[in-house]
């Protein structure tokens, strides 16, 4: 039992990064919920930085609705002006600060976030699932406004938006994939044998 307590001592000395990518409706941020729970029932402090939290608060301030269009148009607006990789830089910043044992960085979508995450020393996780249960996810059940009753022509258009287009590409440098095209309970179970096994 003590040589235990010593192993999860020596774990949890050295912060551990994960960043997160996926196609939209994939389950990015069911994975988020059920890894800070499972993560958390073993005695580690979890915390999760989305990058639409920051694009939304610039949003917000604005007074411009919070909808996936919205979201993805003003990534490319602030970076013609600041450069590539502000918002990266801005979420590297947010997790120097952090003192969890495991930061979740959720919603890698360019180079410039891999490129952060890996200066972190970061690993990279993929959430997937077939584009026709993603699309059937976002009808009636999604937190974007704008998405509720959505067209599949809207849908595919929103995949070939700026911020989306890399996710196949970036995904292919993932440590670590996820399938999530079955149940909750399913894509739980994998969830909680990532960590018992990799964290």
């Amino acid at each position: 039992m003590a040589g235990a307590t010593q192993k999860r001592k020596r774990r949890q000395s050295v912060k551990q990064i994960l960043g997160i990518v996926g196609e939209k409706r994939a389950g990015k941020d069911t994975f988020c919920e059920i890894f800070a729970a499972y993560a958390g029932e073993k005695g580690f402090t979890v915390s999760v930085h989305r990058y639409s939290d920051i694009i939304g608060a610039c949003l917000e301030l604005m007074d411009i609705p919070k909808t996936r269009e919205n979201l993805q148009a003003y990534p490319p607006l602030i970076e013609s002006k600041w450069g590539k990789g502000v918002f990266s830089r801005a979420m590297t910043a947010r997790v120097e600060k952090d003192t969890a044992d495991i930061i979740v960085i959720q919603g890698i979508r360019w180079w410039t976030d891999v490129t952060e995450l890996r200066k972190l020393g970061g690993r990279l996780v993929y959430i997937t699932a077939v584009k026709k249960i993603r699309f059937a996810r976002s009808l009636g059940n999604s937190e974007k406004p704008d998405e509720s009753n959505i067209s599949w022509q809207k849908f595919e258009e929103q995949e070939q938006a700026e911020t989306e287009v890399y996710i196949p590409d970036i995904a292919t440098n993932a440590d670590f994939r996820f399938n999530n095209n079955s149940s909750q309970t399913v894509f739980a179970i994998g969830i909680r044998a990532f960590i018992d096994t990799h964290i």
